[in-house]
C-alpha cells in the first residue's frame, strides 16, 4: 500500500515538473498563450516515453480498474499509444488498439488499427478536459458496433457532472487525479452543452481516400435530399433521419472525384451532374424525369437561369478539355458551349444573368448566361477552384492558394482589391455586413474587416479546413478534419461551442430552424438540434 502510495506521489511530481506549463511563468515561450486566455495546460510529450513514469501510470492503471481484468484497451493517436502500450504490457490478459485521427488516404482506408475484440474497451489518454477526444471515439467504435465500457485519464478536469454525453451511455469515467488534487482550478467552466445529436444517417461504400468536398444536400421542406459516393440519391426527414425514398442513379466506379456535383433545387425538380458525365433530372418523389450525356464528366453544379441551365464539363477526344455549356430545358438541346483552357471544378456564381466562375489556370470568366458570350476575363495569380460570392458593394469575392482575399468588379473584371490572409486560403468565403469569414488549410478560421482591410480575429482549430464557414445568428460555424464542428461568436472569434462526429468534416452546414445539419467526407450525415435557440 506504501509503494503505491509512493509511487502515485512519483507520477504526481512528474506531471507538475515536466508536463504543466503556467501562463505567467512560460508566455513569452510558448506559442500557446501568446493569443490565449488560458491560464495552463499540460504536455505529457515531454514524459510519455520515460519508462519510470510509464510503469508508474501502468501500474496505477491496473490498481483503478483491477488487476487480472479481462479488457481491451484503446485511444486516439499519439498520445495514447504509449499509455496503451505499457498498460497491455503489464498484464498478459490485456489487448489494444488504436484509433487514428483521420482515416489513411490509401489501402484500406483503416480508422482504427489492431483488432477490436468483444472484450470490455477501456479507452485511455493523458488528459480529460472537454471529452471530445474520447467522444469522437465513442462515436467511431458505436458505428463499428462496439460498445465503450469506460474512459482513463491520467488527468482530469472536471467532476463527472460535466461529461454528461458519458454517463447517459453508462460509461464510467476514471482519472489518477483531479485538478484540485494538484492544487489547481480550472480557468475556465466546462462548455456549456449547446448541440443535441438528434439523428444520424451512415450511407455506404464511402470513397474515403478522396479528402475534399463532397456534393452539397439540400433542404426542402420537411425533406433533406443528399447523394452518396455509393452512386445513390435520398429524401430524409428532417424530423426524424428516417429514409423515405432513395434511388439508384449509377454504379460505384472507380475515381479521384466525387461522384455527384451539389444537387440543385429548381421549382419542383432536383437536377445533379455526376462523374459519367450524366446529368440526372428527378421529381421530388425520386423518380427519373430524364438524364442527358454531357460528355465524360460533369465538374461543377448545375444553375438555371430562365430556360437555360449551365453546368462545366470535362469532354473526351484525342486530348481532354473543359467547356461550359448551355442547355436549354425546354428544347433538351445544348445551345451553345465555350471552351476554356484550365478545368473547371468550383462552383458557379450566378449574378443577374451572368455567370462567373475560375479555372485551374488561374483565369476568372463571366459569361452570359443566354448566349454564352464571354463578358470578361481575367487572370488571378492562385485563384482557388472552391468557388465565389458576390456582394453587392464589393463585387465577388475569391478565396486564393497564395493566400489573398480577393475581390474584382462584375462589370469589368477589374481588381478592386486584395488582402493578404494567410498562406493556403481554399473554401468559399462568408460576406456579412463589412466583414468576410474565410478559412485556411493553415487549420485557422479568419475573420476580415472588408473596410479597413485588416484581420479581425483567427481561431486556430485542430485539423486543415475544406469546409466554408456558415454565418447565423451571429455564430460562425465551421467544420475540420479534426472532426469537429466549431462555433464562434462571429465579432469576436471566442469558440461559443464545437462538436465532435466521426469523420473529416468538410462541407458548410446547413440550417433548419433550431436544427443544424452536418455532413462528412464519409456521406454521413448529423442532424443536431440546438439547445440555446
Amino acid at each position: 500500500m506504501f509503494y503505491m502510495k509512493d509511487m502515485r506521489e512519483y507520477v504526481k511530481k512528474c506531471i507538475l515538473e515536466k508536463a504543466y506549463f503556467d501562463r505567467e511563468r512560460y508566455k513569452d515561450s510558448l506559442l500557446s498563450f501568446q493569443h490565449s486566455q488560458i491560464a495552463f495546460f499540460f504536455d505529457f510529450r515531454n514524459i510519455l516515453f520515460e519508462k519510470a513514469f510509464l510503469e508508474a501510470v501502468a501500474s496505477l492503471f491496473w490498481k483503478v480498474l483491477g488487476e487480472g481484468s479481462q479488457i481491451q484497451i484503446g485511444g486516439l493517436e499519439s498520445a495514447s499509444l504509449p499509455i496503451i502500450t505499457a498498460c497491455v504490457m503489464k498484464e498478459e490478459n490485456a489487448s489494444g488498439f488504436y484509433i487514428r485521427k483521420s482515416r489513411k488516404k490509401k489501402g484500406e482506408s483503416k480508422q482504427i488499427e489492431g483488432i477490436v475484440t468483444d472484450l470490455p474497451i477501456v479507452l485511455v489518454d493523458d488528459v480529460l478536459n472537454t471529452g471530445a477526444s474520447f467522444e469522437k471515439q465513442v462515436h467511431i467504435l458505436e458505428k463499428e458496433g462496439k460498445r465503450v465500457y469506460a474512459i482513463f485519464a491520467i488527468v482530469r478536469f472536471f467532476d463527472d457532472s460535466a461529461y454528461s454525453f458519458f454517463t447517459e451511455r453508462g460509461i464510467k469515467i476514471y482519472s489518477l487525479f483531479s485538478l484540485e488534487d494538484l492544487a489547481l482550478k480550472a480557468s475556465r467552466g466546462q462548455q456549456k452543452k449547446t448541440l443535441d445529436r438528434m439523428w444520424y444517417f451512415g450511407p455506404v461504400k464511402p470513397h474515403f481516400p478522396l479528402v475534399e468536398k463532397r456534393s452539397q444536400p439540400v433542404l426542402f421542406g420537411e425533406f433533406l435530399y443528399a447523394t452518396s459516393d455509393s452512386g445513390y440519391i435520398w429524401c430524409i426527414d428532417t424530423g426524424t433521419g428516417k429514409v423515405l425514398w432513395s434511388k439508384l442513379l449509377m454504379w460505384r466506379v472507380r475515381k479521384k472525384k466525387a461522384t455527384f456535383t451539389d444537387l440543385l433545387l429548381h421549382g419542383d425538380r432536383l437536377y445533379v451532374g455526376s462523374i459519367n458525365g450524366s446529368l440526372y433530372v428527378l421529381d421530388l418523389k425520386g423518380k427519373i424525369l430524364y438524364k442527358e450525356s454531357f460528355g465524360e464528366r460533369i465538374t461543377s453544379a448545375p444553375v438555371i437561369k430562365g430556360d437555360i441551365l449551365c453546368c462545366a464539363v470535362k469532354v473526351g477526344g484525342p486530348l481532354y478539355r473543359s467547356a461550359i455549356i448551355g442547355y436549354s430545358l425546354s428544347r433538351r438541346e445544348i445551345v451553345w458551349e465555350r471552351q476554356v483552357a484550365g478545368a473547371v471544378s468550383g462552383n458557379f456564381t450566378q449574378v443577374s444573368d451572368s455567370l462567373i466562375f475560375q479555372g485551374s489556370d488561374g483565369v476568372v470568366h463571366c459569361l452570359q448566361v443566354n448566349s454564352g458570350k464571354t463578358m470578361w476575363s481575367q487572370k488571378v495569380d492562385g485563384v482557388e477552384d472552391a468557388g465565389s460570392v458576390y456582394d453587392e458593394e464589393r463585387g465577388v469575392l475569391f478565396s486564393t492558394q497564395k493566400g489573398l482575399l480577393v475581390s474584382l468588379s462584375v462589370l469589368s473584371g477589374k481588381m478592386r482589391f486584395e488582402i493578404p490572409v494567410a498562406e493556403w486560403l481554399h473554401a468559399t468565403p462568408c460576406v456579412v455586413g463589412s466583414r468576410a469569414y474565410v478559412t485556411s488549410l493553415d487549420k485557422y478560421i479568419y475573420c476580415i474587416d472588408l473596410e479597413k482591410k485588416t484581420i479581425v480575429w483567427e481561431r486556430e482549430t485542430e485539423g486543415r479546413i475544406f469546409s466554408s464557414p456558415v454565418v447565423q445568428k451571429n455564430r460562425v460555424y465551421v467544420g475540420s478534419n479534426d472532426g469537429m464542428l466549431y462555433i464562434c461568436n462571429s465579432e469576436t472569434g471566442a469558440i461559443h461551442a464545437s462538436q465532435i462526429v466521426s469523420e473529416r468534416i468538410t462541407n458548410p452546414v446547413l440550417f433548419k430552424d433550431n436544427l443544424v445539419f452536418v455532413t462528412t467526407f464519409a456521406n454521413e450525415i448529423y442532424c443536431f438540434k440546438d439547445v440555446l435557440s
